[in-house]
């Protein structure tokens, strides 16, 4: 592919484009992930807020087709192993396996220097304990796929939860500032501006979090589907191949898989407004009115 991987990824779900779309802005996305965002709101580019001079965006060819010839490349990649039973260093069976190196080994590398000392097992007996340790290793993979998944799906409803914040943040902001003299507004529109900073902070915090559980998703996938395989494969091949494919199980590094650190402070705007904004005016306080807020999700 003449293309990095990233730019072939669609910038609100973070997977690889999906029937891509070409805005006037020269932005691409997903058709079905720009419809949903332009159900929700203005008919704007997500990425520049431009707004689109069309109610339908023209397909984008040239992308759609570099995608596809990357999703087809995938498909059709594979572990390739050597199906070869013999010690490729002195012809013989391979008939034992080292314990400390994780690999098969013939009855004169057993005798060699390399491996005098260390411990060996029969292939057979090995075999059955490596399947029980990968099967292990499988299951708390996919309890850890599951998880990820989870958060995946409620990342939509929380983009739709940070917009209703933002939404009644303002209102509430607004329907304080109401109350207090026309010499207020300056501090008024500091206060909204505030709130839609924090807003474009949390989105993009966000959307960085979704394109970190995609990543973590696809890994995952493509590691337990290693493993499936070399679970399905004759014991010497899935011998010559364990030590790989058990580096490649513990080497996942998860990430956070909480996202409630993302919303809105609410409390941070609203708390106390009155109270700070009235200081300003010659101390005309009204205790009654303070309110607390407090983020829900």
């Amino acid at each position: 592919m003449s293309l990095p991987e990233e730019d072939l990824t669609c910038p609100i779900c973070c997977d690889i484009f999906t029937d891509p779309v070409l805005l006037a802005c020269s932005h691409s996305f997903c058709r079905s992930c720009l419809r949903r965002c332009w159900d929700n709101g203005l008919r704007e580019c997500p990425v520049c807020r431009k707004r689109a001079s069309k109610s339908s965006a023209p397909s984008n060819l040239a992308l759609k087709n570099v995608c596809e010839a990357l999703l087809e490349v995938r498909r059709q990649s594979s572990v390739v192993v050597e199906d070869n039973t013999n010690c490729s260093l002195h012809g013989e069976k391979l008939k034992l396996f080292c314990l400390v190196d994780k690999q098969p080994i013939c009855v004169v590398c057993h005798s060699s220097k390399l491996h005098k000392s260390h411990d060996c097992s029969p292939i057979e007996e090995a075999a059955l304990d490596c399947k029980d340790e990968l099967s292990v290793s499988l299951k708390s993979l996919q309890e850890n796929l599951e998880s990820l998944k989870r958060i995946q799906e409620t990342s939509a409803d929380t983009f739709k939860f940070i917009k209703t914040q933002a939404l009644e943040t303002q209102k509430l902001i607004k329907g304080q500032f109401e109350q207090l003299h026309q010499a207020l507004d300056q501090e008024e529109s500091a206060r909204i501006a505030a709130v839609k900073k924090e807003e474009e902070e949390r989105i993009a915090a966000l959307k960085a979090k979704i394109k970190e559980l995609s990543a973590e998703v696809l890994n995952l996938t493509e590691i337990i589907s290693i493993i499936q395989e070399q679970l399905k494969e004759e014991d010497m091949v899935l011998m010559k191949n364990f030590k790989d494919t058990q580096e490649r199980g513990k080497s996942v590094a998860l990430g956070s898989d909480s996202i409630s650190g993302i919303l809105i402070d609410v409390t941070k705007h609203v708390d106390n407004l009155k109270y700070r904004v009235w200081e300003e005016l010659l101390g005309q306080i009204d205790y009654s009115e303070y309110i607390h807020y407090v983020n829900f999700l």
